[in-house]
Parts: structure tokens; C-alpha cells; sequence
């Protein structure tokens, strides 16, 4: 179930505005997307992967001592998804 706090939206629009705006239809078509829907990502978690996933980050780290991701755009963001996966997004902040 979806459930939309619009609290600090009611001072700009009005309450009865905002019935009937869709979340239901919203979350069957995220649903409909099925494989291809991030809402469905938990059941479709792969173990086998992110361990080799961490693996993979272990031989680097092992092997290394920086690691550059040279990119544009969108093509950062694969980088940075397994950097917060693998580490808290607090890593840098930590003392060493």
C-alpha cells in the first residue's frame, strides 16, 4: 500500500484536490512493470551476485589503493550505487 503524506502541500492546493490523485493506479502500473520495476527489486534481490559483487570489491581493494571511475553523467551513477552498497554513505566522515 502506497500512503502519500500531502501535509505540507495543503497551505498550496486544495484538500479536495488532492482525492483521488492516482496512488493506487500509480503503485498497479510500478507493479505491472514487473522485472523491470524497481518496486520489485526486494523480491528479486540476488544473494549469489552480491556476494560476488563483494568479492570483486574485495580483490580491487586488496590489489589497489584508489580506484578512479572516469564518466559522464549517468554513467557515475553505477559507480556510486555499488560505492553506497558496499560502504555507509558516512565512510569518508569516519575517523581512520
Amino acid at each position: 500500500m502506497v500512503k502519500v503524506n500531502v501535509e505540507g502541500a495543503l497551505e498550496f492546493l486544495d484538500e479536495k484536490a488532492l482525492h483521488g490523485i492516482g496512488t493506487e493506479k500509480a503503485l498497479d502500473e510500478l507493479k505491472a512493470l514487473g522485472e523491470n520495476g524497481w518496486i520489485n527489486l526486494p523480491e528479486l534481490f540476488d544473494c549469489e551476485l552480491s556476494s560476488e559483487i563483494k568479492r570483486i570489491a574485495k580483490k580491487i581493494n586488496d590489489q589497489s589503493d584508489v580506484l578512479v571511475v572516469i564518466g559522464i553523467g549517468g554513467s557515475y551513477l553505477g559507480a556510486r550505487a555499488a560505492i553506497e552498497y558496499i560502504l555507509s554513505s558516512n565512510y569518508n566522515l569516519r575517523a581512520k
